[in-house]
């Protein structure tokens, strides 16, 4: 399930956080338009490192 993967109230709570600071979809932005991101991607699958899973720098919008 989501929430055994690590997206539980925690993840929601600082999607939330990450979707004020970033709040633009990135691929939408470096084609010049400005689209109101939803989703907080993982660039990189974390599978379950908890190092990935909470780093910004791997993380877009």
């Amino acid at each position: 399930t989501p929430t055994e993967r690590g997206y539980d109230y925690k993840w929601n709570k600082f999607r939330k956080e990450y979707l004020k600071r970033n709040p633009y979809c990135f691929i939408c932005l470096s084609k010049g338009k400005l689209t109101q991101s939803k989703v907080v991607d993982h660039i990189i699958p974390h599978r379950g490192d908890q190092g990935l899973f909470w780093d910004e720098v791997y993380m877009e919008t």
